[in-house]
């Protein structure tokens, strides 16, 4: 990690509290949420990702790396069509149950809008 890391500390403590306690549980399996359909429209809708990895452009190292700090493997369904098309810059309306999604989705939306 980088010296000036502003998580260094954070991921320092959490790291001694994942040895005694174990590891946290979200509660949520999102491998059983792959089956789940997802509609979109419009014209040259992007392609959906698999992986967080098949952003492109890739994901701002920043946003990437506190993905990856969460402990997110893959991309829930929404996120899944959301983050190629936030990344496009297109227009998004998602409806989905309550969760990271729509919340990663609008940290993807704002990090693009920052670096341009």
């Amino acid at each position: 990690m980088p010296a000036d890391d502003p998580f260094k500390k954070q991921d320092e403590e959490k790291a001694e509290i994942d040895a005694l306690y174990g590891t946290e549980n979200t509660g949520i399996n999102f491998d059983v949420y792959d089956d789940i359909p997802v509609e979109t429209s419009g014209r040259d809708v992007p392609k959906e990702i698999t992986t967080f990895e098949e952003c492109n452009p890739p994901l701002p190292a920043a946003l990437y790396d506190n993905i990856k700090r969460c402990g997110y493997t893959k991309p829930t369904p929404v996120q899944r069509y959301a983050l190629p098309i936030g990344i496009a810059g297109r227009d998004l309306m998602a409806c989905a149950q309550v969760g990271a999604s729509s919340t990663t989705r609008q940290a993807v939306c704002m990090e693009r809008r920052e670096a341009e």
